[in-house]
C-alpha cells in the first residue's frame, strides 16, 4: 500500500513558498519556543481559513468527534480526509483515533511533566497527535509540509479553537536546507517520503 502515488514527485506548495518545493530547514529553530513562533514558516491558519471561505473552495473531507481519553474532558472535532481513500482517516473514521494506544502512552507521560511541556510532532500528517495534546492544554509544535494536511490540521485549529496550542509549520525536516520535492504514498496521505 506505500507504493508512490504516481511516478512523478507531487511539489508541494507551502503558504511562505513562492515555487513549487517545498522549503526544508536545518536551522536550530527548536531551542526555544519562542524562537518557533517567529520561524517564517509559520502558518497564519486563521488566513488560511479566511482565503479558503473568501475563494468559496469546495469542502473536501469530514469531522470527526474524537474522544482520547474515556471519561475526561478532552473532547475536540477532527477534520480527516475521505476514509475511503486515505489509510489513518479510515481509522479515525472506523476507531475514533489513529494509533491509539500510543496516544494514550502519550497522554499518560504528558500528565507527569511539568506545565509547560509540549509536543514537537514532526511529520504531522492531519494532526492527531497535536490535536490530542491540544485537546489537554498544552502546546504543540507541528510540522507538516503537504497543503493536503496542514490545510486539514487547520480546520481542526479552527473548529477547536486551538489558535494558541497548536503552531504549525509547512516545511519538511531534513538535515539539509534548501527546496526540495515529496514523493506521496498511495492511500496515505502521510507516506510521503522526501526525494
Amino acid at each position: 500500500n506505500n507504493h508512490p502515488r504516481e511516478s512523478n514527485p507531487i511539489p508541494i506548495k507551502p503558504t511562505t513558498n513562492n515555487n513549487n518545493n517545498t522549503k526544508s530547514s536545518s536551522s536550530n529553530i527548536g531551542s526555544s519556543s519562542s524562537s518557533w513562533k517567529s520561524s517564517p514558516h509559520l502558518i497564519d491558519c486563521h488566513k488560511l481559513i479566511s482565503q479558503a471561505k473568501s475563494s468559496h473552495a469546495t469542502e473536501t473531507g469530514m469531522f470527526m468527534p474524537i474522544h482520547p481519553q474515556k471519561n475526561a474532558n478532552n473532547f475536540f472535532v477532527m477534520n480527516i480526509h475521505n476514509p475511503l481513500v486515505d489509510t489513518v482517516s479510515y481509522k479515525i473514521f472506523k476507531e475514533g483515533c489513529f494509533e491509539c494506544t500510543h496516544l494514550t502512552n502519550l497522554l499518560a507521560f504528558l500528565s507527569t511533566q511539568p506545565p509547560d511541556a509540549y509536543l514537537l510532532d514532526i511529520g504531522g500528517n492531519i494532526g492527531m497527535w497535536s490535536l490530542v495534546v491540544a485537546s489537554t492544554h498544552r502546546e504543540t509544535y507541528t510540522i507538516e509540509p503537504y497543503v493536503e494536511n496542514y490545510s486539514r490540521i487547520c480546520k481542526s485549529v479552527d473548529k477547536n479553537s486551538f489558535w494558541d496550542l497548536v503552531h504549525l509549520y509547512g516545511v519538511a525536516a531534513t538535515d539539509v536546507e534548501g527546496d526540495l520535492r515529496i514523493e506521496m504514498a498511495k492511500r496515505n496521505y502521510g507516506g510521503g517520503r522526501v526525494s
